[in-house]
Protein backbone atom coordinates (compact mmCIF):
# COMPACT_ATOMS: atom_id res chain seq x y z
CA UNK A 1 0.00 0.00 0.00
CA UNK A 2 1.65 3.57 -0.40
CA UNK A 3 -0.17 6.72 0.67
CA UNK A 4 0.94 10.05 -0.20
CA UNK A 5 2.83 12.41 2.48
CA UNK A 6 -0.08 15.26 1.85
CA UNK A 7 -2.37 12.87 2.95
CA UNK A 8 -0.66 13.23 6.65
CA UNK A 9 -2.34 15.79 9.10
CA UNK A 10 -1.93 17.63 12.24
CA UNK A 11 -4.14 16.92 15.00
CA UNK A 12 -4.19 18.95 17.97
CA UNK A 13 -6.45 18.18 20.92
CA UNK A 14 -6.76 19.17 24.49
CA UNK A 15 -4.60 17.50 27.04
CA UNK A 16 -6.42 17.89 30.48
CA UNK A 17 -4.00 15.76 32.20
CA UNK A 18 -1.48 18.94 34.17
CA UNK A 19 0.43 15.39 36.14
CA UNK A 20 3.53 15.79 34.26
CA UNK A 21 3.87 20.04 34.54
CA UNK A 22 6.50 20.13 37.37
CA UNK A 23 6.65 23.98 36.38
CA UNK A 24 3.18 24.89 36.29
CA UNK A 25 2.66 27.00 39.28
CA UNK A 26 3.87 30.02 37.91
CA UNK A 27 1.39 29.73 35.17
CA UNK A 28 -1.67 28.73 37.22
CA UNK A 29 -3.14 31.65 37.59
CA UNK A 30 -3.27 32.12 33.74
CA UNK A 31 -4.78 28.42 33.03
CA UNK A 32 -7.54 29.34 35.77
CA UNK A 33 -7.77 32.46 33.52
CA UNK A 34 -8.37 30.58 30.55
CA UNK A 35 -5.97 32.63 29.02
CA UNK A 36 -3.97 29.32 27.98
CA UNK A 37 -4.61 25.51 28.43
CA UNK A 38 -2.84 21.90 27.61
CA UNK A 39 -2.63 19.91 24.17
CA UNK A 40 -1.10 17.29 22.19
CA UNK A 41 0.28 17.65 18.72
CA UNK A 42 0.02 14.04 16.87
CA UNK A 43 -0.20 13.14 12.97
CA UNK A 44 -2.61 11.04 11.90
CA UNK A 45 -3.49 9.62 8.60
CA UNK A 46 -6.28 7.70 7.33
CA UNK A 47 -5.59 4.12 5.68
CA UNK A 48 -8.41 2.92 3.83
CA UNK A 49 -7.65 -1.11 3.65
CA UNK A 50 -9.82 -3.21 1.36
CA UNK A 51 -11.10 -6.14 2.57
CA UNK A 52 -12.98 -8.51 0.14
CA UNK A 53 -15.57 -6.18 -2.08
CA UNK A 54 -15.16 -3.39 -0.17
CA UNK A 55 -12.91 -1.59 2.52
CA UNK A 56 -12.16 -0.68 6.01
CA UNK A 57 -11.35 2.99 7.13
CA UNK A 58 -8.31 2.57 9.76
CA UNK A 59 -6.91 5.80 11.29
CA UNK A 60 -3.41 5.36 12.61
CA UNK A 61 -1.94 8.14 15.40
CA UNK A 62 1.32 8.78 16.31
CA UNK A 63 2.30 8.87 20.03
CA UNK A 64 1.96 12.33 19.99
CA UNK A 65 3.55 15.15 22.04
CA UNK A 66 1.75 16.21 25.09
CA UNK A 67 1.72 18.59 27.68
CA UNK A 68 1.99 21.77 25.44
CA UNK A 69 1.16 25.11 26.36
CA UNK A 70 -1.78 26.22 23.65
CA UNK A 71 -0.42 29.49 23.59
CA UNK A 72 2.90 28.70 21.72
CA UNK A 73 3.19 30.13 18.19
CA UNK A 74 2.38 28.48 15.19
CA UNK A 75 6.27 27.36 14.48
CA UNK A 76 6.53 25.78 17.26
CA UNK A 77 3.13 23.34 16.16
CA UNK A 78 4.67 22.63 12.89
CA UNK A 79 7.67 21.70 14.29
CA UNK A 80 6.54 18.74 16.60
CA UNK A 81 4.22 18.00 13.89
CA UNK A 82 7.24 17.56 11.45
CA UNK A 83 8.55 15.55 14.60
CA UNK A 84 5.38 13.48 14.82
CA UNK A 85 5.36 13.01 10.97
CA UNK A 86 8.83 11.04 10.85
CA UNK A 87 7.46 8.85 13.82
CA UNK A 88 4.38 8.76 11.67
CA UNK A 89 6.33 7.43 8.80
CA UNK A 90 8.63 5.02 10.75
CA UNK A 91 4.91 3.33 12.61
CA UNK A 92 3.56 2.88 8.79
CA UNK A 93 6.82 1.55 7.07
CA UNK A 94 6.95 -0.89 10.01
CA UNK A 95 2.83 -2.08 8.59
CA UNK A 96 4.28 -2.48 5.03
CA UNK A 97 3.13 1.26 4.14
CA UNK A 98 5.07 3.43 2.06
CA UNK A 99 4.74 6.99 2.17
CA UNK A 100 6.02 9.07 -0.83
CA UNK A 101 6.93 12.52 -0.83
Amino acid sequence: MKISRNDIKREILPDPDLSGQDNFADRKAQYCNGEFNHIGVSAVVNLEIPIGNGSILQTIHSPGLWGIDSDNDEDYFNQVFEEETVTLCAMLAALGVEVEA
